[in-house]
C-alpha cells in the first residue's frame, strides 16, 4: 500500500492521449551511478537536458533493498507544459520495474496544479541521486538502531524546501542527517537549503520501522 501511495504522488492523474513507451535496461542498481545513464535516456526519450527545470516536489524515485540487491522500483519526473483557466499542466516522465527490466513511458497529465513550487534542473537531480549511497545509509541505521530484517526493505527519494526539512525534523521521534560523508543524530540541525529526503520503509516481524534521513545537497 505504501508503495502505491509515493507512486501515486509521482504520476497524478495521467490521460491516455499521449503515450510513448520504451525500454531502459535492467532495474537491478549495482552502483547509484547507473543512475546518471538511466536519465540521460529518459532526457533523450523526452527532448529534454540538464538544464531542463522540474519542480522539486514533482521528482523521485523508489528503490527496494532485497536480499543485498537494489534495485530501482520507480523513477519519475514531470515537466511543466502550460497553464489554463485551472492551474499548470504537466508532462509525467516514469521508469518503473517490471520482470527485473525498466519500462518506461511518457503520459500527459489529465489534471493541473494550481501553483507552482520552486524548481530544480533535471542535472541537479542526476547529480545528487547519483552520488547517494543508499545500502550505506541502510546498514548505518540498521546498526544504530538495532533494528534488521530479512524482509524488502523500501527506500522513497525526494526533494524537500528549507520549511518541509525543519518542520520534519522538529516533529520526528529520529532526527538523522547526512552530511560531512556521514550520517548524523542530532536535536540542533536547522536546514538553510533544499535536501533530500530519504524514508526507509523497514518491515520486521511485529512492524513497519520508518526513518526519515535528510541529506544536504553539496
Amino acid at each position: 500500500m505504501k508503495k502505491k501511495i509515493i507512486v501515486l504522488i509521482f504520476v497524478f492523474l495521467l490521460s491516455g492521449c499521449k503515450d510513448t513507451s520504451y525500454s531502459n535496461g535492467t532495474s537491478t542498481i549495482s552502483n547509484m551511478n547507473q543512475l546518471e545513464e538511466i536519465f540521460t535516456t529518459m532526457m533523450d526519450e523526452g527532448n529534454h537536458d540538464e538544464l531542463t527545470q522540474v519542480p522539486y516536489n514533482l521528482v523521485g524515485g523508489v528503490f527496494i533493498f532485497d536480499n543485498r540487491i537494489l534495485s530501482l522500483d520507480t523513477l519519475a519526473y514531470n515537466v511543466n507544459t502550460g497553464s489554463n483557466k485551472d492551474g499548470f499542466t504537466f508532462d509525467n516522465f516514469m521508469c518503473s520495474q517490471t520482470d527485473s527490466f525498466l519500462e518506461c513511458n511518457e503520459q500527459e497529465m489529465f489534471g493541473t496544479i494550481e501553483e507552482l513550487e520552486d524548481s530544480i534542473t533535471l542535472g541537479e537531480v542526476v547529480n545528487v541521486f547519483s552520488n547517494v549511497d543508499i545500502i550505506d545509509i541502510i546498514e548505518g541505521i540498521s546498526d544504530n538502531f538495532n533494528i534488521y530484517t530479512s524482509k524488502p526493505i523500501m527506500i522513497d527519494l525526494r526533494f524537500n524546501n528549507i520549511d518541509e526539512v525543519n518542520s520534519s525534523l522538529a516533529n520526528s521521534e529520529y532526527k538523522i542527517v547526512f552530511y560531512g560523508e556521514e550520517l548524523h543524530y542530532q536535536d540542533s540541525y536547522v536546514a538553510n537549503d533544499i535536501m533530500l529526503k530519504i524514508t526507509l520503509y523497514i518491515e520486521t516481524d511485529n512492524n513497519t520501522e520508518i526513518f526519515e534521513v535528510f541529506y544536504e545537497i553539496d
